[in-house]
C-alpha cells in the first residue's frame, strides 16, 4: 500500500466526521473555542503526550468552527520559532497527518469559512 493510498483513506475519514457534524452544525448555535495552552504535537487526549513545545498563546473563539481553526493554524504557521517555543515540530506533524484538509473540506462542504477578521481581546 503506497503512501497516496494512506493519504486517500485519511481523507476519506476526516471527510466523514465532518459530514456527520455537520447534522449537528444545522440545528444548533454554538460558540466554538479552542485553548492554545501548553501545545503539544499530540492530542490532549492522549494519557501519555509529547512535552510541549509552544508556550501559551491564549484563548481564540468564533461562532463560525472553521474560521476558529483557520485563525489557530494561521498563528502557528506564522509565529517564529525561538528557544523554548517552537512551532516546527507541531508544523511537522500537521502536515504528516494531512491536518489542514479538515478545515479546507468544512468549507467546502459549508460548515463554515475559512475567511475571519481577528480581533483582540487584551
Amino acid at each position: 500500500m503506497g503512501t497516496n493510498t494512506v493519504i486517500r483513506a485519511s481523507q476519506a475519514l476526516q471527510n466523514n466526521i465532518i459530514l456527520q457534524s455537520e447534522q449537528l452544525y444545522t440545528v444548533i448555535w454554538i460558540l466554538y473555542v479552542n485553548v492554545m495552552n501548553n501545545i503539544s504535537v499530540d492530542c490532549d487526549c492522549d494519557s501519555h503526550p509529547a512535552d510541549p513545545e509552544m508556550l501559551d498563546v491564549g484563548i481564540f473563539a468564533s461562532t463560525d468552527p472553521v474560521a476558529l481553526d483557520q485563525a489557530c493554524l494561521d498563528y502557528v504557521y506564522n509565529m517564529k520559532p525561538e528557544e523554548g517555543n517552537d512551532n516546527r515540530p507541531l508544523i511537522e506533524r500537521i502536515e504528516s497527518r494531512n491536518g489542514r484538509h479538515t478545515v479546507e473540506y468544512a468549507e467546502k462542504i459549508g460548515l463554515g469559512t475559512r475567511d475571519y477578521e481577528l480581533v483582540e481581546i487584551d
